[in-house]
């Protein structure tokens, strides 16, 4: 069974699309033809995140992916998923309210470190603003982040 993953090829690129631009688990498979490990943590602030994140990976980001719309109330325009691809099979997916690693499996100190430096800005739910406490629904691997 496992020998027909690993030869696995992404015929349409129709699969890496969801409603949010891009699903990380596809493009990472399709990048590296390798299923990744994950790491997700959530009830953080997204743009805190992403302002954390450029700061310790800058220099290894080498491209990034994102899909952003425009806030009727406020005029501005506001991020709905970020993707960084990084060096040596590494991806982060930057949500509204979580942050998700795919790497391989050497990366996995990598991975542990990072969580815990953006455990400093995991914020209770009771803090959070309502639009952020919503479940989010991700194509893909669905899942409920209250659940998790």
């Amino acid at each position: 069974m496992l020998q027909f993953l690993w030869r696995r090829r992404i015929s349409t690129l129709s699969s890496l699309l969801s409603q949010q631009y891009l699903d990380s688990r596809a493009v990472f498979m399709y990048l590296y033809n390798d299923l990744p490990s994950v790491a997700v943590i959530t009830q953080l602030n997204g743009g805190d995140a992403f302002s954390m994140l450029k700061e310790l990976e800058n220099w290894n980001i080498q491209r990034a992916w994102q899909h952003s719309h425009v806030d009727a109330d406020t005029k501005e325009l506001c991020f709905n998923i970020t993707l960084l691809k990084l060096f040596d099979k590494r991806m982060i997916e930057i949500g509204p309210n979580y942050v998700e690693l795919l790497y391989s499996p050497q990366h996995q100190a990598w991975a542990k470190q990072l969580l815990e430096q953006l455990a400093a800005l995991q914020q209770p739910a009771a803090e959070m603003p309502i639009a952020l406490a919503q479940p989010v629904t991700v194509l893909g691997f669905a899942r409920r982040f209250q659940e998790n």
